[in-house]
Parts: structure tokens; sequence; C-alpha cells
């Protein structure tokens, strides 16, 4: 029995020596770690089979996410287009926006301007009529005449105008006197047959 201590102990003492150089210890540790390694050589064989499944699996889905990534490029360069797009339209309907209002004010001067010639037209022909009503008035003032008035309308014409026989009777008078008797009395010459 001292003799199996003994060994013990040398092979104790041993083992200390041999571990004091850490260059032994490292070696110590992958001698155990190949050792593991070859004992589950089954196990190996599946792991490295899964390990290959799931670097296909990997590849595929990298596979799928660079696709994406190509659809989304797409997706954004089109969505780029189609601002550039509405931009484009927007700038047009805008100007034609003013083209249009443009537009309705140069139409809108024109009415205006043929308003003011229509205007100046009727002033002028007022203008016209009045200063020859003058001249007729100057030479007839003292003249008397027989009219037909109004009295609802206000108006004043000639015996033989055509208005007169519309008139209701109620509304018929006959005036002798001058004209300018007749339109101070507040009544206005028929635009017909002109009085």
């Amino acid at each position: 029995m001292d003799n199996n201590n003994d060994t013990k102990q040398d092979f104790i003492l041993k083992i200390k020596e041999l571990f004091k150089d850490k260059k032994n210890i490292a070696i110590a540790i992958l001698a155990f770690l190949l050792l593991i390694s070859f004992g589950s050589s089954p196990n190996s064989t599946t792991s490295t089979n899964e390990i290959n499944e799931l670097k296909s699996q990997i590849e595929e889905l990298s596979s799928k996410n660079n696709e994406l990534k190509s659809q989304l490029e797409e997706s954004n360069s089109k969505n780029v287009e189609l601002e550039n797009n509405l931009k484009g339209l927007q700038e047009e309907k805008s100007k034609l926006e003013q083209e249009k209002q443009q537009s309705e004010i140069t139409k809108q001067e024109q009415v205006n301007e043929a308003k003011e010639v229509s205007t100046e037209t009727q002033t002028q022909s007022a203008q016209d009529d009045t200063s020859s009503t003058n001249n007729a008035e100057s030479d007839s003032e003292d003249i008397s005449h027989t009219y037909i008035l109004n009295k609802n309308t206000k108006v004043f014409h000639e015996v033989g105008c055509s208005s007169v026989s519309k008139m209701k009777d109620y509304n018929k008078e006959e005036y002798t006197g001058s004209r300018d008797s007749v339109i101070n009395r507040g009544y206005k010459p028929c635009q017909r047959c002109s009085p």
C-alpha cells in the first residue's frame, strides 16, 4: 500500500510540476477539447446538417431581403417620379387659373369699355337730340298744339300716334298748349311720334 501511495504522490507531484508552466495548461485544455469533440462525432454530423440547413435559410432570407430592397428602391423612384408629375400638374393648373383670371379681367375691361362707348354715344345722341329739340322748341315755344296725355305713364303724344289707340280711355286726356307747358307739367314726349 505504501507503494501505491507513493505512486499516487509521485503522479500528483508530476501533475503539479506540469501545471506550473502555462503552456502545458493550454495543451491540456486543448487535448481535453479534442477528446470531447471526437467523443460526440455522431452529433457533429447532425449539427453539420443543421448548420448547412441554417446557412441555406440565411441565404434564402438574404436573397428575399435583396429582392425587397430592390422593390423598395423601385417604389421610391416611382414615388419621386409621381411627385414630380404632381408638381408639374399643379404648376400647369396654377398657370391656367392665372390665364383664366387674366382672361376674365380682360373680358370685363372690354365690357366696361363697350359700356363707356355706348354711354358716350347715348350721351352724344341725347345732346344732339336736345340741341335739335331746343332749336325746334325755340321755334315753337309760343305755338299752341293739341296733344294726347297718358295720365298713367306721364307721356304725351301727337293726336295721330299709334300708341294713342292702345291707351285706355280713363288714362287719356286731351291738352292744348305749348310743348314746354306739357313738359313743365311733368310729362315726357313719346319716343314713337316725338311730339
